[in-house]
């Protein structure tokens, strides 16, 4: 989908979506947020603590402390992705930007992002770029996962066969491509983002900047990407939706099998359907 380059604006709304973290945690988000070289226009938080909880105060208290911080309260707990639609609806920027409540962003990614979007062709609609990801437990940096799969450009085949930008915490967006592709699937239990980035690129470019512009924290609290059972039935629902697709494409079908048995979990997926999902996954990787 081509895009007018006359209707471009230099403006970034970064939206944060925040459960079950206690205000010190969001605020330091926020804080790598508001140290971006490229100055943002506003920073929502979306809280989905339920209603009236003692974290709901506490971070509403927090954000008052900040001149263009907006602080939503999302009824009740209805998940990241109704939270993420919530704040792309009240979002005032051209450009959208997400960072789940417990990671961070280097101070020149907003920057470095605005700058491949400058040179970039008129259909672009999301540039993504490298990441580093922490365990906070014994504070060993490595890459993220994306890093060694890099691609300059991602098409919706590249995208089949292999997620190229992966976390929420990642890409720069424009706020155009989800008033064409729609908000994110509120009733995926997991891999959102994944399908998400599938549908933009089916009707937008997608392009990568090489550096490494965020941290993404694994801890021991709670995190979606912990639960294999979700993980799996997210992947499932995503063939599923895509299954033509994949079914035209020998790795991307190879790709979707194994996150689909990777992601195994017994209770969800019988034996011998595991077996036969495997067996095609290794005769694919001969």
């Amino acid at each position: 989908m081509a895009l007018d380059k006359e209707a471009k604006t230099e403006t970034v709304t970064g939206i944060i979506t925040t459960f079950r973290r206690e205000a010190a945690v969001v605020e330091h988000a926020i804080s790598s947020m508001l140290a971006q070289t490229y100055p943002l226009l506003e920073i929502i938080v979306v809280d989905d603590n339920v209603n009236e909880s003692r974290l709901c105060s506490q971070i509403q208290d927090m954000c008052g402390k900040y001149r263009n911080v907006i602080y939503i309260k999302q009824d009740g707990n209805k998940g990241a992705c109704a939270a993420r639609n919530l704040g792309i609806e009240h979002a005032r920027g051209e450009y959208l930007a997400f960072l789940d409540d417990d990671d961070r962003w280097l101070p020149e990614k907003i920057e470095k992002q605005r700058q491949a979007f400058r040179q970039a062709d008129d259909s672009v609609g999301l540039v993504y770029c490298c990441g580093t990801l922490l365990d906070e437990n014994t504070n060993v940096e490595s890459d993220y996962y994306t890093n060694s799969h890099f691609l300059k450009n991602a098409r919706f085949e590249d995208m089949l066969e292999f997620d190229h930008v992966g976390s929420t915490s990642n890409p720069l967006i424009r706020k155009c491509c989800f008033e064409a592709v729609g908000g994110f699937w509120v009733e995926q239990p997991a891999r959102q983002d994944y399908e998400m980035w599938l549908r933009i690129s089916k009707q937008f470019g997608m392009i990568g900047v090489s550096e490494k512009l965020f941290v993404h924290v694994i801890h021991s609290g709670e995190q979606i990407s912990k639960n294999k059972a979700r993980a799996q039935k997210g992947y499932i629902n995503i063939y599923k939706r895509y299954k033509e697709a994949y079914r035209k494409n020998p790795s991307a079908m190879y790709y979707i099998l194994n996150c689909i048995t990777g992601t195994r979990d017994s209770n969800s997926i019988s034996n011998i359907k595991y077996i036969i999902l495997r067996r095609l996954a290794e005769l694919r990787n001969k």
